[in-house]
């Protein structure tokens, strides 16, 4: 048996250096292996303002998790209140 990933929720906004300690034990505190760890933020319509996407600003906020030891990110869910503008600008995220 494996756990399939051990995920950190948390604000878009946090220190994701302060986060490396936390996939650090993800990894290597259960008596089985971990697969993969993963960041999920807040609804990305509520920090991320649309159409502002440079592939630039995504790779800095990127960056800094995948040192921390993030293997996946989630920019949070799209809520059925938000935008539909939002759904358009997926693709432009994550190219």
């Amino acid at each position: 048996m494996e756990i399939r990933s051990v995920t950190l929720f948390t604000e878009s906004t946090f220190d994701a250096t302060k986060a490396e300690v936390f996939y650090e034990n993800a990894r290597s505190s259960f008596h089985v292996p971990v697969q993969t760890t993963r960041l999920a933020t807040t609804p990305y319509p509520t920090w991320w303002k649309p159409n502002h996407y440079t592939s630039t600003q995504v790779k800095e906020f990127i960056e800094p998790w995948e040192k921390a030891g993030a293997d996946f990110l989630s920019l949070g869910p799209f809520m059925l209140a938000h935008d539909d503008s939002w759904i358009d600008e997926i693709l432009t995220i994550i190219e």
